[in-house]
């Protein structure tokens, strides 16, 4: 097994795991506001704010330090990791679970990448 095959397994790896994440996020999301509505107040789960929090500043860190100034960023550049993280999450969120709705209705034709007649 060469080293490019371990790379291809981790990334499917990532990818079905990033698609796990997102069906549990729509239906965990589903579930809290269904009983929000029916207890008619609001409930946050401190543990889950507490995890994020803390993964957010672990991922932060690795950042800042494994940059070794490669990037040239000052710090309060540094510091929009946390919404770029929010916004990585939620875009890969929505992107996972309509591509599996484009699987799922046939439309996987639409933005398909074709390419161009060069005459050749």
């Amino acid at each position: 097994m060469g080293h490019g095959d371990l790379n291809y397994k981790l990334l499917l790896g990532e990818m079905i795991l990033s698609h796990l994440w997102g069906w549990t996020f729509v239906f965990s999301t589903f579930n809290y506001l269904v009983a929000t509505y029916f207890r008619q107040e609001l409930h946050v789960a401190g543990g889950v704010v507490v995890l994020f929090i803390l993964l957010s500043i672990l991922l932060f860190w690795i950042g800042v330090n494994g940059d070794e100034n490669d990037s040239q960023l000052k710090l309060q550049d540094k510091l929009t990791v946390p919404v770029y993280l929010m916004f990585y999450w939620l875009t890969n969120l929505i992107s996972a679970i309509s591509s599996e709705f484009a699987v799922i209705t046939g439309k996987t034709s639409k933005g398909k990448w074709e390419s161009p007649d060069r005459g050749v």
